[in-house]
């Protein structure tokens, strides 16, 4: 947008007030591709789900196809073949590739039965696999992520230990 000048002088309207903004008449031309919006998706703290789609990532690899980015994952590199992954894998590869853990690599040529097009390979950075062997190297707890049940009893606690006069007077008590 461009302005232009306002004046506070009766003989000059708008010199020196406050620009007004203009509206541009730029367009945009009809070759030009229209910006892509994608909604961003809520993230996820399923490091399970996050793990296995790195893992995923590092084994067969993930593709992203046309303007909206699809997430398709490698069948077969030999024969080009691809498929489509779940939302929820998606939704963890768009994650990942905002937060810098994966990275666009270059264009690849895939297939999916007769059709063919151009795709995006999806990187892992160096970093990234060295916190997935990291990950690997952690021992999950095992028992349960909630508060410990105790069950209930039907006999009575066993009475405390109550000192003895040796031990009072040995430790002094």
């Amino acid at each position: 947008m461009t302005t232009t000048p306002q004046s506070d002088s009766p003989d000059l309207p708008g010199l020196f007030a406050a620009p007004e903004p203009v509206p541009s008449t730029k367009r945009r031309r009809a070759c030009e591709p229209a910006p892509v919006r994608q909604p961003v998706a809520a993230e996820s703290n399923d490091l399970d789900l996050i793990a296995s789609v790195l893992r995923t990532a590092q084994r067969t690899g993930y593709v992203l196809v046309g303007d909206g980015e699809q997430v398709w994952r490698w069948v077969s590199r030999q024969t080009r073949q691809v498929e489509r992954v779940g939302p929820p894998a998606a939704g963890v590869v768009a994650q990942l590739l905002r937060r810098g853990l994966l990275a666009r690599g270059g264009h690849q040529r895939i297939r999916r039965g007769r059709h063919e097009a151009s795709a995006r390979s999806v990187l892992v950075p160096a970093s990234t696999r060295a916190m997935t062997g990291r990950w690997g190297a952690y021992h999950r707890p095992t028992g349960g992520a909630g508060p410990a049940v105790v069950p209930a009893t039907t006999e009575p606690a066993p009475p405390a230990h109550t000192a003895t006069s040796t031990e009072r007077s040995r430790y002094g008590w």
